[in-house]
């Protein structure tokens, strides 16, 4: 499970992998959503897309910035306390999980809530836990998307209150999710149904937050965030696995939510119909030893390795395929082991693909010594064994003279 987001590896092989824009008549999947993006979850790349750099509001999207922030930044146990200045941050009439002042409730609750339900409260508490106030938090937020190469993103505030200079696309919607299901604890949260948080010195009942995407009955692993917004009307951010196959697609500036789920929907469905993963993982993949010897005897053994997995995202129409690998070795002909290096292969159909080097590993044999330790020996031996010739060579001399 998950294994796509592990991935070191990804070789990418069909031609339809740099789609232009299309327009509504020839569309391969068309959508009411005002902006699309079907991307790879493994490799990136986009496989499907409609306006996907264009500016909307993210509405809740927002809070996905903030939680992954913060699962970054926070301990899941670390507890946080709702500040006097937190509380008068939000709007206490919706969106909040009432949360009371100087209520304590663990980072792990908090960040749950924030996605799950888009709580306000509970973001306003992450955003100063984790930089002290919310202006910084925001420019946090931004310093962040701008590394990640979100250049049509632009945040204004950690809740996603409806500002025109607040804004995002579903390219990098889709760009920040790839990279924030790479922290454990938000993809543990984004592909959660329903979360209970347990009792506090303020509230002596469990709270039980549940997602307000309908998407987790799709076929599949599923993680999904919703947004709505006044300007730019529904949103959402969804992650399927079947297998090894995963995908990411953002739809945004859809007009109900039932065109939103239904267009979703169709496609995924184009994503599984036409495009398939094939992995191997490293622990499948046979080690390799080489065997270092000097003088007739054992002094080492360099074992080499495969320590990342890889994949290959494939079009149906390819036909079966199958991947496998293999580790070759290189300079094998030493007496030195740290010399020795090695390579892993990947073939397709038995046709090379691609390659990475190889994790080399050196065990030398109880007794034995090290390159250094070898070093100072062969100096001794020289040692002596030159001076064993010289002696005899001196006594070759005194017998001849003797004669």
């Amino acid at each position: 499970m998950f294994i796509r987001w592990l991935l070191c590896g990804v070789l990418v092989l069909t031609g339809a992998f740099h789609p232009e824009e299309e327009t509504a008549e020839n569309e391969p999947v068309p959508v009411e959503a005002g902006s699309m993006v079907l991307m790879d979850t493994g490799s990136g790349t986009v496989l499907l897309e409609k306006n996907s750099s264009g500016h909307y509001d993210p509405a809740g999207l927002t809070k996905m910035m903030g939680a992954y922030i913060a699962a970054e930044a926070l301990l899941p146990e670390q507890v946080l306390v709702m500040s006097e200045n937190a509380f008068s941050t939000y709007d206490h009439s919706s969106g909040v999980l009432w949360i009371d002042r100087g209520e304590a409730i663990e980072a792990e609750s908090l960040i749950y809530a924030s996605v799950l339900q888009s709580a306000n409260d509970t973001m306003a508490m992450l955003a100063e836990g984790v930089s002290g106030s919310q202006e910084a938090f925001v420019s946090l937020m931004n310093g962040t998307a701008g590394s990640l190469g979100m250049t049509d993103t632009q945040y204004r505030n950690v809740f996603g209150l409806n500002d025109e200079h607040h804004y995002s696309s579903a390219a990098d919607i889709a760009v920040l999710l790839r990279k924030a299901l790479d922290n454990e604890l938000f993809r543990s949260v984004f592909h959660t149904e329903r979360w209970t948080i347990a009792p506090t010195a303020k509230q002596a009942h469990t709270r039980t937050v549940v997602s307000d995407c309908t998407l987790f009955g799709y076929e599949g692993e599923v993680g999904c965030e919703v947004g709505r917004s006044s300007y730019n009307g529904w949103s959402i951010a969804a992650v399927v696995e079947r297998g090894d196959t995963s995908f990411i697609v953002v739809l945004m500036g859809e007009e109900s939510q039932e065109q939103m789920y239904a267009d979703v929907r169709k496609v995924l469905d184009y994503g599984f119909n036409h495009y398939r993963t094939v992995a191997i993982h490293h622990e499948d993949i046979e080690p390799k030893t080489v065997k270092i010897k000097r003088l007739g005897l054992n002094t080492a053994e360099v074992v080499l390795r495969c320590d990342q997995d890889f994949s290959v995202l494939m079009s149906t129409d390819r036909g079966e395929a199958s991947l496998t690998a293999r580790i070759e070795a290189e300079n094998t002909r030493t007496d030195d082991p740290e010399q020795v290096t090695g390579k892993v292969v990947f073939l397709l159909n038995e046709e090379q693909v691609a390659e990475v080097p190889a994790v080399r590993e050196i065990i030398y044999p109880a007794g034995a010594y090290s390159s250094r330790g070898r070093q100072y020996f062969d100096y001794f031996s020289i040692l002596v064994l030159g001076g064993l010739i010289l002696k005899f060579f001196l006594k070759y001399l005194s017998a001849d003279h003797g004669a």
